[in-house]
């Protein structure tokens, strides 16, 4: 559990950078590169800390699409030509939520 702690408080990190990033402003995103570029990178990085969480914890979280989330990571290194921004965007309004809640809750539980 003290390696899930220590990703958990990284992920939470990644997720506050990119909310201080877009600042819930699409056209904000969507019109700047720099802004588009730190929230990709920070998708990368949360995803493959996503992957090391252990098992266990991620049997506790089943409405969270753990598999798809790493599997974004991966589209984000090695796909990245043919990354949607547009995609992006939905994971940052409709993923991170979801993803908070359940990071909160394990930090707030252990």
């Amino acid at each position: 559990m003290n390696d899930d702690r220590e990703n958990l408080r990284f992920i939470a990190q990644c997720i506050d950078h990119v909310d201080r990033y877009v600042d819930g402003n699409h056209e904000r995103f969507a019109a700047d590169e720099m802004v588009q570029d730190a929230v990709l990178r920070r998708l990368e990085i949360l995803s493959d800390a996503c992957g090391r969480l252990s098992e266990q914890l991620r049997e506790r979280h089943p409405l969270v699409p753990w598999s798809g989330v790493t599997g974004f990571r991966n589209v984000l290194a090695h796909a990245y030509h043919r990354v949607d921004v547009e995609r992006a965007w939905s994971v940052v309004v409709k993923g991170l939520p979801l993803l908070r809640e359940v990071i909160t809750a394990e930090l707030e539980d252990g």
